[in-house]
């Protein structure tokens, strides 16, 4: 999450040993308070205040224009991206599994679809740089305003675009570059790494030149490499 744009991670973590019988974040002073009871095993304590925080910390004014089962297909791809990292106690990624994620799928909502998705999204990198960078920018132009139909479709058909394009195979150009929405209006650019784009395999694709120009309408073009 350190490379994550500025305003995607916008609290920071506090912790409050309390009694209650889940962990309860809330805010104080800018940060998020986590209140939770205190476990005998460090690696229960960490799981439990990172799912705990997550939901209060990241784009904080978008989350009530996004559909609540992005989001929380969001908040648990970033909670077990963080605990796996090398210096997180090994125990805290196998707790958040079987107290967090695998209770939560067993649910039988869309949650699953959503995961997957999210997680495709993330395996290029652009969970954080792209979809909660744009999530963010959806929540500084409608925020405070009420949430409509038309903001929750949009938000979720720019989720929906972006995993397309996550699972394109190389050189696949079927799925269109560009979205555009009401509010979210989006283009992205491969660009092949030279030893590819020279070597001309399987893995190449248009360098910066030849890709299709973004429409004037797309706001924003994002540069990706294949």
């Amino acid at each position: 999450m350190k490379n994550a744009p500025p305003g995607v991670l916008d609290r920071k973590l506090k912790v409050r040993w309390a009694n209650p019988e889940e962990a309860q974040a809330h805010l104080r002073g800018g940060d998020v308070v986590v209140f939770m009871k205190k476990s005998q095993h460090r690696e229960e304590n960490l799981a439990n205040a990172v799912v705990a925080y997550l939901p209060q910390a990241v784009v904080p004014r978008a989350r009530r224009y996004v559909d609540r089962e992005t989001m929380r297909a969001v908040d648990l791809t970033l909670a077990r991206s963080i605990l796996q990292v090398s210096h997180m106690p090994t125990g805290a990624l196998s707790v958040f599994l079987e107290r967090h994620l695998d209770p939560a799928l067993a649910e039988g909502s869309g949650l699953t679809e959503r995961l997957r998705d999210v997680d495709e999204i993330d395996l290029h990198g652009w969970l954080t740089r792209v979809m909660l960078a744009e999530y963010r920018l959806l929540g500084d132009m409608l925020y405070p305003g009420t949430c409509d139909d038309v903001c929750l479709r949009d938000a979720q058909a720019f989720a929906n675009w972006l995993a397309r394009l996550a699972r394109r195979k190389p050189a696949d150009f079927t799925t269109p570059l560009t979205y555009r929405g009401r509010y979210l209006n989006v283009g992205i650019i491969f660009v092949a790494a030279p030893r590819e784009a020279r070597g001309g395999g399987a893995q190449s694709v248009p360098e910066a030149s030849e890709a299709p120009d973004l429409p004037r309408e797309v706001q924003r073009g994002l540069f990706h490499g294949a």
